[in-house]
C-alpha cells in the first residue's frame, strides 16, 4: 500500500524536494512552488494526517472486500487493474496520493488578497507591492542614467576613449541603456497588470473552489469505494486551519456541504 509521507510522496512528479522544472515550463514551475509552500508543510500536520489515514483505512477495508468479491463498486475496478498487470493496492494508493494537493488548492481560495499577491511574486525576491512599483523605479533610473550620458564627464562616447571592440560595444550599450530600461519597464507594467486575471483562471474564486472540493470527493470515491464525506470534511477543515491560521472566517466543511456541492455541480452541468 502506498503511504503518504514527506519522504515518499510524489504527486504529478512533484516530490517534497520539488526539483526545478524546465525553465520553458512556467506553469509547472508555479505548481511546484505551490507544492513546496502548501502541500509539503501540510503533510506534517497531525490532524490532517489523521484524517487522511482514516480515508486510507477505508480504502484498505474496501480493497479487502473487493478481493473477496463483496464490493460492487471497487470490484470491477480492481479486476481491471489486475488484468493490466498492476497491483491494485499500489495503483489505488498512488491515486489517493493526489488528495493532499487537491485539498490544499481547495482551501487556498480563502487566502487574503495580500497573501495571494505575495504568492504571485514567489521566486522574485520581492513582494507584490514592490513589484508593482518596480516599473516606476526603472523609469526613474533610466532618467538618471540619461542625465549621466548627457553630461560632459560621463557621456559614454567621451569617457570611453578606447577603440577596442569591447569598448565600442560598451559605448553603444551604455547609450541604449535608458531606452532599454524604459521599454522593459513598460513590458513589466503590462505583464504585471495581466497576472491577476491569469491567476484567477488558474485558481478561480468561488465556483473553482467548489469544483476542486467535488473533484477531491470524487477522487476519494474512486480510490476507496466511498465518498467518505465525514473524513473528507475533516481533511478540508484540518487543511484550512493549518494553511490559513490567521483567517478568522472559516468555511464550514461537513458531510452535508460536500453532498450539496456534488448535487449542485451535477445539476449545473446538466442545465
Amino acid at each position: 500500500m502506498s503511504s503518504m509521507s514527506a519522504e515518499s510522496t510524489s504527486i504529478y512528479g512533484l516530490t517534497p524536494e520539488a526539483p526545478e522544472p524546465p525553465e520553458d515550463d512556467p506553469y509547472r514551475k508555479h505548481y511546484a512552488e505551490f507544492y513546496r509552500r502548501s502541500v509539503n508543510p501540510l503533510l506534517a500536520d497531525a490532524r490532517f494526517l489523521k484524517a487522511l489515514n482514516a480515508i486510507r483505512q477505508q480504502q484498505r477495508s474496501e480493497l479487502h472486500r473487493a478481493r473477496a468479491g463483496h464490493s460492487k463498486f471497487l470490484g470491477p475496478f480492481v479486476l481491471s487493474i489486475q488484468e493490466q498487470g498492476q497491483d491494485p493496492a499500489e495503483f489505488l494508493g498512488k491515486l489517493l496520493d493526489m488528495a493532499p494537493l487537491l485539498t490544499a488548492i481547495a482551501v487556498t481560495k480563502n487566502l487574503s488578497a495580500r497573501s495571494r499577491e505575495n504568492f504571485w511574486a514567489v521566486g522574485t525576491g520581492k513582494t507584490w507591492k514592490s513589484l508593482k512599483e518596480l516599473p516606476r523605479r526603472l523609469r526613474s533610473m533610466a532618467d538618471e542614467i540619461q542625465r549621466l550620458n548627457d553630461s560632459p564627464l560621463f557621456a559614454p562616447e567621451q569617457a570611453i576613449s578606447s577603440k577596442a571592440p569591447t569598448a565600442q560595444y560598451a559605448r553603444q550599450q551604455f547609450a541604449r541603456l535608458p531606452a532599454l530600461l524604459r521599454i522593459y519597464a513598460r513590458w513589466l507594467e503590462v505583464w504585471i497588470s495581466k497576472i491577476p486575471g491569469f491567476m484567477a483562471q488558474q485558481f478561480p474564486p468561488r465556483r473553482g473552489r467548489a469544483e476542486t472540493v467535488v473533484a477531491l470527493s470524487q477522487l476519494v470515491k474512486i480510490a476507496s469505494g466511498s465518498y467518505c464525506d465525514e473524513e473528507v470534511s475533516e481533511l478540508l477543515s484540518a487543511a484550512d486551519a493549518f494553511l490559513n491560521p490567521s483567517d478568522k472566517r472559516r468555511d464550514g466543511f461537513d458531510a452535508r456541504v460536500l453532498a450539496t456541492m456534488r448535487y449542485r455541480l451535477k445539476v449545473e452541468k446538466k442545465s
